[in-house]
């Protein structure tokens, strides 16, 4: 039996069924997609009686899809009825899907112009504020040592009896500000 080059499933040998080429996705991406229809997914053609001959991307009506193999479909374009293999059949949702995958393939696609009006905006203007910071930058480190400090006063400290803590507070004046510490010490050898 001559197949005409074709697989046994039906599916054209050689031929790219992905709709990769460049006319084949723009007319895609111009194209309605209609709800109450699904599509041909690749060019079918029929090989024995009962079956229909599809192109690729044709509107179609599912008619049957009872048999996970094999769909009874009907041609818009000429009415004609017959059974195409049920994985060249796309639904409306697929063919939408297809179809806003490539829109935004095309979205995201560098355009040549736009990267070079982008460098051009890029270019920072002549006249423009600009925002210096000091390079000699003034830090105080302070240390507060309960026993060796003028400001310690004694009436700050006591002693908590209970909890075996030390606790107190110290008061300082930095850069003209007055600063209250408060602390407390645990002793670590008396434990809980």
């Amino acid at each position: 039996m001559n197949f005409h080059g074709l697989e046994f499933d039906g599916v054209p040998i050689g031929q790219d069924v992905d709709g990769s080429d460049g006319e084949s996705i723009s007319s895609l991406i111009d194209e309605d997609v209609d709800f109450d229809h699904v599509y041909a997914l690749f060019e079918f053609p029929a090989m024995v009686e009962g079956q229909v001959t599809v192109h690729d991307g044709e509107k179609l009506t599912l008619v049957d899809d009872s048999n996970s193999y094999w769909w009874l479909v009907s041609v818009e374009r000429n009415g004609q009825v017959g059974y195409i293999p049920a994985d060249n059949v796309e639904t409306a949702r697929e063919k939408l899907a297809r179809v806003n995958r490539h829109k935004n393939l095309k979205l995201c696609m560098a355009d040549p112009e736009h990267i070079v009006k982008s460098k051009m905006k890029t270019i920072p203007p002549l006249n423009a504020r600009k925002v210096q910071f000091n390079n000699k930058l003034v830090t105080q480190v302070f240390v507060a040592d309960p026993q060796s400090g003028d400001e310690y006063d004694e009436d700050d400290y006591s002693y908590d009896e209970e909890s075996d803590e030390e606790v107190g507070e110290q008061r300082v004046d930095i850069n003209g500000s007055r600063i209250t510490m408060r602390y407390s010490m645990i002793d670590p050898s008396k434990g809980d």
